[in-house]
């Protein structure tokens, strides 16, 4: 049986990102456990809800809305994104590789590190390590 997203479970995804900006190659990878933070699912999440493996997510976004869209996924998909945040309007498009039941000790683990930052002080994404 195929599993969907859904609340906890754990989710790896490839994304392009595609725009005129195009610095570097603008792919990445990332996985997550969905619906872990404290206030609520994200525009992403709420997106990606209920989509298997195989499936894809196409949206339109703007550099100002990023941290809104993705929530605290944000700073796990700055990381992964190569070649840096896109200083326009782009589109992604988001591929579901695999979703699986996350073991309690990785939820724990998860919920643990969801307070701190993406841990970089210098990352740029706001968190302040």
């Amino acid at each position: 049986m195929n599993e969907v997203i859904e609340q906890l479970k754990k989710v790896r995804l490839a994304f392009t990102v595609r725009g005129a900006w195009q610095r570097g190659d603008g792919v990445g990878r990332l996985e997550f456990f969905h619906g872990l933070a404290a206030d609520g699912l994200s525009p992403f999440e709420m997106a990606l809800s209920g989509r298997g493996v195989g499936e894809t997510l196409v949206c339109e976004l703007s550099p100002f809305m990023l941290h809104e869209y993705f929530g605290v996924q944000f700073p796990a998909f700055h990381a992964a994104l190569t070649g840096g945040l896109p200083d326009g309007p782009f589109t992604l498009e988001v591929k579901v590789l695999a979703v699986t039941a996350a073991a309690d000790h990785e939820l724990v683990r998860a919920m643990a590190r969801s307070g701190h930052g993406c841990g970089s002080s210098s990352c740029g994404c706001g968190c302040s390590g």
